[in-house]
């Protein structure tokens, strides 16, 4: 009996974790069709399903959204890198907690509009740019998330590990890494639509492509139609990467819960 019940609760929870994004979705399109006429800023859904032939006929929709996507794996990767190094130093060693604890304070204060006009006068109109601004923003909530992580390792495997004279990069491979690892897909998890912000902001100042710089050209032609249509393309991706692969990747890596 009580198995059958944890099965239909489980059951259950799988069928809301489904329907309830698909609900919030045409809540949101619902309050934008009976409020659209109360703003001159906001263009009528039929206007914009209007528009959608021609703009699934641009040959550019692909082009932008890879560059996008590149430049958020690029940025967020290198802060996942740089996060993951300065986050087993910090456990390591009190000195090193101070040496970059003062990156991490001070990476909390950037705003992501700072970190994009920074990254503009040091790198110009580049892709450099983007990278560098996505990874400046997401690398403190990176090393604090799995700075937790690192500091919860079994101290006896640590003891062990210098028992048989372990090195820094062996006894964090054989024994911080795998012990983190779920913490590592939570924080990209959670890192993922923080970068998508930062890139589209960063693309409005640094790019010639990407959705950043197609919203850009909308809005200084003033076209409402595409700017919605961009921003759907924007949140589909978010959604589609959300729901198909990174949820599904932290379920897996989490899969030792179900068995506790």
């Amino acid at each position: 009996m009580t198995t059958n019940l944890s099965q239909r609760r489980r059951r259950r929870q799988r069928v809301l974790q489904v329907i309830l994004p698909w609900g919030s979705l045409i809540l949101l399109v619902a309050v934008w069709w009976l409020g659209y006429d109360r703003t001159r800023f906001i263009p009528p859904p039929s206007a914009v399903l209007a528009a959608v032939p021609e703009f699934v006929a641009d040959e550019d929709i692909v082009g932008n959204l890879l560059a996008s996507l590149g430049r958020v794996a690029v940025g967020l990767g290198i802060a996942m890198v740089v996060g993951t190094f300065a986050a087993l130093a910090m456990a390591s060693h009190p000195r090193w907690e101070a040496f970059f604890g003062t990156y991490v304070t001070v990476g909390f204060g950037i705003p992501g509009l700072a970190a994009a006009l920074f990254a503009l006068m040091i790198f110009g109109l580049s892709d450099t740019g983007v990278y560098a601004a996505i990874a400046a923003v997401t690398f403190p909530f990176v090393t604090t998330a799995l700075r937790s992580g690192a500091g919860a390792v079994d101290r006896q495997l640590v003891e062990m590990a210098n028992v048989y004279n372990y090195g820094f990069w062996r006894r964090h491979r054989h024994i911080t890494l795998p012990t983190i690892a779920p913490d590592f897909v939570s924080t990209v998890r959670n890192m993922h639509a923080l970068a998508w912000k930062i890139a589209i902001i960063a693309e409005v100042f640094l790019a010639r492509d990407g959705l950043g710089a197609e919203f850009k050209k909308a809005f200084d032609q003033f076209a409402l139609e595409p700017v919605v249509l961009w921003l759907t393309v924007f949140l589909l991706t978010l959604f589609g990467i959300e729901y198909g692969v990174l949820r599904p990747l932290d379920r897996f890596v989490h899969r030792w819960r179900a068995l506790t």
